[in-house]
């Protein structure tokens, strides 16, 4: 691994320099959240023009994917052999199922009990 060439940093030597190395920086760091700024707003602005092509592809997506699962469901002996398989393998893709519903499991129910009942939550 090469070394890294040390850096020659000027060092203020008064407190008139300090001050002025501070003013530098704090105007700087003005300069990067003005430019941050501007980036989200064009991103902001991008992200808008775009919603209108990309909320229809969005729902197109998501009822073909929802006619697959229906599609699977139904066939889902034929296409799995009977349960041998997870998935069925289609010329342009893969359909698969999930084995079980997705859970949340607990690492310490104690405390969850504890912070449930200091907050007297009632309802998840």
């Amino acid at each position: 691994m090469a070394k890294k060439k040390a850096v020659k940093l000027p060092i203020p030597k008064d407190a008139q320099e300090v001050n002025t190395y501070i003013t530098a920086i704090a105007e700087a760091t003005q300069r990067v959240q003005r430019l941050a700024a501007r980036a989200n707003k064009q991103i902001t602005s991008i992200n808008s023009e775009l919603a209108t092509e990309l909320d229809p592809l969005e729902e197109e997506i998501a009822q073909h994917a929802a006619a697959l699962f229906t599609y699977f469901e139904k066939n889902k002996d034929r296409l799995t052999d009977g349960g041998k398989t997870q998935s069925a393998v289609f010329a342009t893709g893969i359909i698969g199922q999930r084995l079980s519903p997705p859970r949340t499991k607990f690492e310490d129910e104690d405390a969850i009990k504890a912070y449930v009942e200091k907050h007297r939550l009632t309802e998840f």
